[in-house]
């Protein structure tokens, strides 16, 4: 059985996505058009890991 979501929580970006994070937490999905604009990245993390962070970083070099 596959679940059916309401239409306004359905992506309505047709951009290229990538998966970042650790393996183990689930990830966060982020449109990589979207990335490209960002002046900057705040974030207030989880306990130490940044890992979120960091790979955003990778791809995209803003001030964190």
């Amino acid at each position: 059985m596959q679940a059916k979501l309401p239409k306004f929580l359905k992506p309505t970006s047709n951009g290229s996505f990538v998966r970042l994070g650790k393996n183990n937490d689930g990830g966060y999905i982020i449109d990589k058009n979207i990335m490209q604009n960002a002046d900057c990245l705040v974030s207030s993390g989880i306990s130490n890991d940044w890992n979120f962070e960091k790979d955003f970083f990778k791809l995209i070099n803003v001030p964190l």
